[in-house]
């Protein structure tokens, strides 16, 4: 069964293709991690297969007709995170590509010792949550540098203009509170 995808979500004004620019590379390395054909994106996106094979080759010069980057995400179930690990990986700055946002283990420990514990806002000690500085939507990793920890009541004020506020904010008022 072919995923729908709705013209009123391409169009969409708010969605990150249209308020970020998006290459051709990068639609070619979400088409590669998906393992989809350029004749299968060329059905999906209605373009012509020559103009597929165009738009991918652009390393950078211009950017892909939004339309085209948002059915690109879609259908490819890709995000922002996906398009700035791509560019980690062609500027160098990174080997591997990590498609997991989990958080392991050794790494949730190694957050609460840099932290002692504690919201790093209000210092509050109860029902903490790692909490990422550089958004993981916009290329944040999970490394030790960019996590810390935030009791519900700050983390959903560090979210208040996103649409994870009111999903934190509910869990501040079940009892959880500053300290």
């Amino acid at each position: 069964m072919a995923k729908k995808i709705s013209r009123e979500s391409i169009y969409n004004k708010a969605m990150p293709w249209w308020k970020n620019e998006i290459y051709g590379n990068e639609l070619l390395g979400m088409r590669l991690l998906r393992k989809k054909s350029v004749k299968e994106m060329a059905r999906v996106t209605g373009e012509d297969i020559g103009d597929i094979n165009t738009i991918e080759k652009t390393m950078g010069e211009f950017p892909a007709p939004p339309p085209v980057a948002g059915i690109y995400m879609m259908y490819l179930s890709c995000n922002m995170n996906h398009v700035y690990q791509f560019r980690k990986i062609v500027g160098g700055d990174k080997k591997d590509f990590k498609e997991s946002r989990t958080i392991g283990s050794k790494l949730k420990k190694d957050v609460y010792k840099k932290c002692k514990n504690r919201c790093v806002v209000c210092r509050a000690e109860d029902n903490l949550h790692i909490h990422h500085v550089k958004k993981y939507s916009e290329g944040g990793l999970n490394e030790l540098d960019n996590l810390v920890l935030l009791c519900p009541s700050c983390h959903a004020d560090t979210h208040k203009n996103d649409v994870s506020y009111h999903m934190l904010k509910s869990a501040a008022e079940r009892g959880e509170h500053r300290g």
